[in-house]
C-alpha cells in the first residue's frame, strides 16, 4: 500500500507502507525518511489523531490515502496532542472543558493541534500577566499588615487554593465525576406496547406522556377531575390520572397508576409511588431494578439502547403533584364521592390521608383494587 504524507510548509511524501501494520509501523519509516523521532510524530487521517497501537486498516487508511503529520516540536505541542487524545477517547471531556476554558474546548473541537498550542500559549501568557498584577497588589498592601482589604484578599486566595486542591484531587483520583451520568432506564410494555421508563426515585409520582398514552391506547381512561401541576425544577401540566392499569416488567404483570402530563420529552417515568407499591430497590451494584421484595430483576438500559433520552423537559421531572379541583370550592368529600365512593369510604380516606385529596383517591381506589 502507498500513502501520501503531508507536512506544513514541506513537500508531500510518497511511502509504501504494509497494510497489516500499525501507525508505529508508519512512524518507524518516517524516522528513518526525515529522521523526526518517533516520539515527536503526531500523524492524522481525516482529523483523527492516529493511536500507536492501532492498525492502518482499522482507521480506514486506504491506498494513496493523504495523512498529515504534526511534529511535536514542543511541550505545548504535545499538550496540543495529548488534550486531543483525551477529547476522542471521551468526548464527554469537551463538556468538562467548556465550564472551565470555552476557547480551549473550542480549539479541541478542531482537532488542530497548532490552534491548541497557540490557545495554550496565550492562557499561560494571560496567567502570568495576572499573577504579576495579584504580586504588585500584594506587595502594596504588603507594607499594612493590618490593612482590612490585605486580610480580604489573604483570605479569598486561602479560600482559593483550597477550591483549587479539592478539584486538582478530584480530577486524579474521581475523574468520572466530571463525566455525564447515565440514567436509569428499564424496559416494559403497557398495554402490551413496548416502552422504556425512565426510573426515577426523586420523582414522588409515575408520569406518562399525553403523547404516550395516546400512542398505548389508555387515553380513554384518563380521569380530568385530577388534573393538576407536577413541580420539580420547573412546573408541568397535568391533564388527569389513569387509576389502574397494567405494566409489564420483567415478564410479570403489575398494577400501575399514572398521572398523564401534557408535554413531556419522557414517555413513562417511573416514580416513588409505583416503586415503593411494588417493593422496589435501585441495585446499582448489579446494574438492575428490583421488584416484589427480590423476586424480579430486571437489568437497566445501557447508554446506546435507550431511544428516547431527557431534554429540556426532563427538568420538569415532578417531585411533587398539586391537585387543581374540578370545579372551584368543591368539596373533597363530595369529588370523592363522584368518583363512585361511599360517603362514609371517602370520609375514612380523607382521615387516613391527613386531609390529601388525591392521595385519599389512590388509597380507594387501591383499597377497592387490591384488596
Amino acid at each position: 500500500m502507498h500513502i501520501y504524507l503531508s507536512r506544513v510548509d514541506s513537500e508531500p511524501i510518497y511511502l509504501e507502507i504494509d497494510e497489516s501494520g500499525t501507525i508505529e509501523d508508519i512512524k518507524v519509516i518516517i524516522e528513518v525518511e526525515i529522521s523526526i523521532p518517533i516520539a515527536n510524530q503526531a500523524l492524522f487521517f481525516s482529523g483523527k489523531l492516529l493511536e500507536n497501537s492501532s492498525r492502518i486498516l482499522e482507521n480506514g487508511i486506504y491506498e494513496d490515502a493523504v495523512l498529515d503529520l504534526t511534529p511535536i516540536n514542543s511541550e505545548l505541542r504535545r499538550q496540543a496532542i495529548e488534550l486531543i487524545s483525551q477529547y476522542q477517547k471521551n468526548p464527554s471531556y469537551y463538556n468538562y472543558l467548556s465550564q472551565n476554558n470555552p476557547a480551549l474546548a473550542e480549539g479541541v473541537k478542531t482537532s488542530d493541534p497548532i490552534i491548541i498550542e497557540e490557545i495554550l500559549l496565550s492562557t499561560i501568557q494571560a496567567n502570568k500577566q495576572h499573577e504579576i498584577e495579584q504580586r504588585r497588589k500584594e506587595a502594596v498592601l504588603d507594607y499594612d499588615p493590618l490593612n482590612p482589604e490585605y486580610q480580604r484578599q489573604i483570605e479569598q486566595k486561602i479560600h482559593q487554593e483550597n477550591i483549587n486542591q479539592n478539584l486538582e484531587y478530584a480530577q486524579e483520583f474521581m475523574p468520572e465525576v466530571f463525566a455525564s451520568v447515565e440514567m436509569l432506564y428499564i424496559d416494559c410494555k403497557v398495554n402490551k406496547m413496548p416502552l422504556q421508563a425512565f426510573v426515577d426515585s426523586g420523582a414522588q409520582n409515575t408520569i406518562m406522556s399525553k403523547e404516550c398514552a395516546q400512542r398505548v391506547g389508555i387515553m380513554r381512561l384518563v380521569d380530568t377531575r385530577f388534573r393538576g401541576e407536577a413541580r420539580g425544577v420547573g412546573v408541568g401540566t397535568i391533564i388527569g390520572r389513569v387509576h389502574a392499569a397494567n405494566i409489564e416488567i420483567g415478564g410479570k404483570i403489575f398494577n400501575c397508576c399514572f398521572h398523564v402530563l401534557e408535554v413531556s420529552d419522557i414517555d413513562l417515568l417511573f416514580g416513588l409511588d409505583m416503586l415503593k407499591r411494588h417493593q422496589c430497590s435501585i441495585d446499582l451494584f448489579k446494574n438492575k431494578l428490583v421488584l416484589n421484595a427480590g423476586e424480579i430483576e430486571v437489568p437497566f438500559l445501557s447508554e446506546g439502547e435507550v431511544k428516547h433520552k431527557r431534554g429540556k423537559g426532563g427538568d420538569l421531572s415532578p417531585t411533587k403533584l398539586e391537585k387543581q379541583q374540578s370545579s372551584e370550592g368543591e368539596n373533597p368529600i363530595e369529588g370523592l364521592m363522584k368518583l363512585g365512593f361511599s360517603q362514609k369510604d371517602a370520609e375514612e380516606a380523607m382521615k387516613v390521608c391527613n386531609g390529601n385529596p388525591d392521595l385519599a383517591a389512590s388509597y380507594l381506589f387501591q383499597k377497592m383494587n387490591f384488596g
